[in-house]
């Protein structure tokens, strides 16, 4: 089992993300597929599971990228549509609440338990915008959301899948 925090969270290295979802977090997924199919200690299939996001991003890669060394997914929690059943713009209303208070502010904070501030933390954090900002450009479901979203994209479902409650949920 290996767990992966997104590119500039957590325990992971580099510049976090610009926002959710974008081609970079789908390539970082795919990347780490390969990895794991070529370690000396795997036969080379891979799974995804995951709740929430990682369910999202395991829904993604099935769907819409598709690497050849998937071979399963579990998810938990996920959303086909990211604009009506996510918990960026449940029925068309902003949660605010959920990005402000939460998303935004983790992304901030250093990984644990290091906590080192250092200039070049200090630099990434204050390049890039808040998450919430971008969702507020995209306040109705346009191709920003619709890109990432699967619900047009079952066809390209090869994969077994097992679905635990929340696709349509907010």
């Amino acid at each position: 089992v290996a767990l992966v925090d997104i590119r500039g969270t957590g325990s992971s290295e580099g510049v976090l993300i610009e926002y959710e979802y974008t081609s970079q977090e789908l390539n970082d997924c795919e990347h780490v597929i390969e990895l794991l199919a070529g370690h000396a200690r795997s036969n080379g299939r891979v799974g995804m599971y995951g709740l929430s996001w990682s369910a999202f991003n395991s829904l993604m890669m099935a769907t819409l990228r598709r690497p050849p060394a998937l071979h399963a997914v579990f998810a938990a929690h996920g959303s086909e549509d990211l604009y009506n059943n996510d918990v960026h713009y449940g029925d068309g209303i902003l949660h605010q609440d959920e990005y402000i208070l939460s998303v935004d502010h983790e992304n901030a904070l250093p990984a644990s338990p290091d906590y080192l501030i250092n200039e070049q933390w200090t630099n990434e954090r204050f390049t890039r915008r808040p998450w919430i900002d971008i969702y507020l450009e995209h306040q109705l479901n346009d191709k920003f959301w619709q890109n990432h979203s699967i619900k047009c994209s079952y066809d390209n479902l090869t994969v077994p899948v097992y679905l635990l409650a929340g696709l349509y949920d907010a």
